[in-house]
């Protein structure tokens, strides 16, 4: 679809028209006023890790503006971590965690206001809720690459859909109350390797941890956060990614976690060694029903390999809809929730299933020197095209959360939720 026919008032700054009057091959970024520190890798560097560039790099960027975070990054003599310095050690801990953070061509085209983008408005009516959290953390479907088109520009390329959206995405994202971002997924891979490094370079300015992508020095494949005392391993796998065949073998090791069980379990075993206590996987199920609430038979058979592996809790993604929560029992006795997939969270997916989502709460404690769930809830989330003048927000369903607001729809979409979720978790408020 081109952007007249999406949206026919929108106009490109004019550094963005210079780069569609181009040919895809020819593709450049002519940004060259704007002065960046990030360096993609040399040629000579690519070439160990990638066969062939999924795009054509350009020379320029956008510099970020500084941004609030509750997070800062420290090390000790097991590596870094995150931690909230101003947090109270209290071994005691709620997370919050959601879906698929999506950057597509209408999102876009609806936040780009007179010569910039803000999609603040997404998390407008979920912000407080984020922030009522001791860590909140998210899956990023898309880059983050200005040296490589946006998905508005160019939504297809090389026959594959092209997820990649402006830095100021991950100003809404943190301004939003998101502390840690999931990034393995099938579109890690849609910028190519330069593509990887830059996003994990705008990611590092905004203050966010991430994990389940790296550039090759990351060795580790997990993310520690310190959360009130409680240190909480963080883990991100895809089951597959576009453009993987276009790595080397020892590209495709060093960019992406791929799931594999026996590596999964390496890396939560090195995880467990840096001192973590609780584990928690964010996998990006490639192979499954799509747009459909039954669970597949890839999921359904890897859930167990990952709690096998020592995950405590595992929350699912790429479905674009709902799915079903159940418990996974593992050879040792631990009993494992698994969240098989919680939805788009932002998204302007037309698809009526892909509106509905939630936010999963986990509350944790430490006692004796072993962590524990004492709660899990989830907050039914829709959303809308167009919501008071916004577009693409999301908004709880529950009134005490969304400002007293009430209706059908709201109502409605509790009830889905709580018929695909089904009985083995309830509902923010239920008893």
């Amino acid at each position: 679809m081109s952007i007249d026919k999406m949206n026919k008032k929108f106009i490109l700054p004019k550094y963005r028209q210079q780069l569609m009057a181009k040919s895809t091959a020819e593709l450049r970024f002519v940004k060259q006023h704007i002065k960046s520190d990030f360096a993609p890798f040399s040629k000579d560097e690519a070439a160990l890790y990638e066969i062939e560039p999924v795009v054509l790099f350009g020379s320029a960027n956008r510099e970020q503006p500084s941004n609030t975070r509750r997070f800062i990054e420290k090390e000790d003599e097991n590596g870094k971590y995150f931690i909230n310095p101003n947090a109270k050690q209290v071994d005691e801990a709620t997370i919050m965690c959601v879906g698929d953070l999506m950057g597509e061509p209408k999102m876009q085209a609806a936040s780009f206001f007179e010569d910039s983008f803000n999609f603040r408005g997404h998390f407008e009516y979920v912000k407080d809720i984020f922030e009522s959290s001791d860590m909140t953390i998210g899956n990023l479907e898309t880059t983050v690459c200005e040296h490589a088109p946006y998905a508005l520009e160019a939504h297809r390329i090389n026959d594959k859909f092209h997820c990649n959206a402006p830095i100021e995405y991950l100003d809404a994202i943190k301004y939003g109350g998101i502390d840690m971002l999931a990034t393995a997924n099938n579109h890690s891979l849609d910028c190519g390797i330069n593509g990887v490094k830059e996003t994990l370079f705008h990611i590092k300015k905004y203050g966010f941890g991430s994990t389940g992508t790296f550039v090759p020095e990351n060795k580790k494949k997990h993310l520690m956060v310190d959360i009130n005392g409680i240190k909480v391993a963080i883990l991100s796998y895809t089951t597959f990614s576009s453009n993987t065949s276009k790595l080397t073998e020892l590209g495709k090791g060093a960019f992406i976690n791929i799931f594999d069980a026996n590596k999964a379990k390496q890396a939560i075993d090195v995880a467990k060694k840096d001192g973590a206590e609780f584990v928690l996987f964010y996998i990006h199920w490639g192979f499954g029903t799509s747009y459909q609430h039954e669970v597949g038979k890839v999921p359904l058979k890897q859930a167990p390999m990952i709690a096998e592996a020592g995950a405590d809790y595992i929350v699912g993604s790429h479905p674009h809809c709902l799915q079903k929560y159940d418990r996974v029992k593992t050879a040792d006795g631990r009993v494992v929730p698994v969240a098989y997939s919680i939805g788009n969270f932002i998204t302007s997916d037309s698809a009526k299933v892909a509106k509905d989502n939630i936010i999963l709460t986990i509350k944790i404690k430490k006692e004796n020197g072993k962590v524990r769930i004492i709660d899990e809830n989830y907050i039914p989330c829709h959303v809308f095209n167009n919501y008071l003048g916004a577009s693409y927000v999301a908004v709880p369903a529950i009134s005490k959360l969304n400002g007293g607001a009430e209706s059908e729809v709201f109502s409605s979409v509790c009830d889905r939720a709580k018929a695909v979720l089904g009985n083995k978790i309830k509902m923010y408020g239920d008893e």
